[in-house]
């Protein structure tokens, strides 16, 4: 957690599960969690989250998402005013500035340069060099290539050859959570599946898909996918019962019926 990417991601997580926690507690650490999520002034990271929350209500029932919008106000009366006060004001407040001159943004341009620079040689690897290994050849010689984008790595270490079945792959998976009716009555399967999305949007700016974030997309959409997994076994079992409760009815019927014709 000593690095601001993972710590963001960490605190991300945690601040969208707390939407499903009805706990007294869940008031104060959301405000200790949101002035520290804001105080790692991960730009990445904070759109990660407002996706991940879009995708969380828009994806519940209306009486869940309202309880959530509620949560919402509450909490940022509560952490508005501390952030309007020093030395939080100033930190963050440049930070969040940054978002309306993106074109003047240092890091931005970084980025930029790097798909300039390292995309062409990237697309143009048909096997890549290898899990770990972010190098080019220029005149015999290896040289490192700095690479701040997951799409980036994925060519550069897997090429055309893995890369495309591993995004096949991927995409299935994200298009098979979305199919998953149970959704919309189960807020933990919900915020599961909204903290997957939410790390996996940061892959054009970083290789989230490794690592901490890797963690995080691969578990959370993991869980979704056992969550339906157990409904449908929890579905299935229901209509076994049924079907037993409906069995031993029409016997206990058809037992009174012999023994009426019986005594009769």
């Amino acid at each position: 957690m000593n690095s601001t990417g993972p710590f963001a991601a960490t605190m991300m997580v945690g601040l969208l599960l707390l939407f499903n926690n009805n706990s007294p507690v869940r008031i104060p650490a959301s405000i200790a969690g949101y002035l520290s999520f804001l105080l790692t002034l991960s730009r990445t990271m904070w759109a990660s989250w407002f996706f991940g929350l879009a995708s969380l209500t828009s994806s519940l029932k209306p009486q869940i998402q309202m309880r959530i919008i509620i949560s919402i106000l509450v909490m940022a009366m509560c952490i508005v005013p501390l952030t309007t006060i020093e030395p939080f004001s100033e930190v963050i407040g440049s930070r969040l500035a940054t978002f309306s001159d993106l074109g003047n943004d240092h890091s931005a341009e970084v980025r930029q340069q790097i798909y300039e620079e390292s995309l062409g040689k990237a697309l143009s690897m048909a096997l890549g060099n290898g899990i770990g290994n972010t190098f080019t050849i220029e005149q015999g010689e290896i040289r490192s290539v700095v690479i701040d984008s997951g799409i980036l790595d994925m060519f550069f270490t897997l090429g055309w050859f893995g890369t495309l079945p591993y995004m096949c792959g991927l995409l299935l998976l994200v298009y098979s959570v979305f199919q998953y009716p149970e959704i919309r009555r189960d807020s933990f399967m919900s915020a599961a599946r909204a903290i997957g999305l939410s790390n996996l949007i940061g892959l054009p700016i970083g290789s989230a898909m490794l690592g901490v974030g890797g963690c995080y997309i691969w578990g959370f959409l993991g869980l979704t996918m056992a969550a339906h997994k157990y409904h449908q076994h929890q579905n299935k079992l229901s209509s076994e019962m049924e079907s037993i409760a409906e069995v031993n009815t029409a016997k206990d019927k058809n037992y009174e019926n012999f023994l009426i014709n019986g005594t009769d």
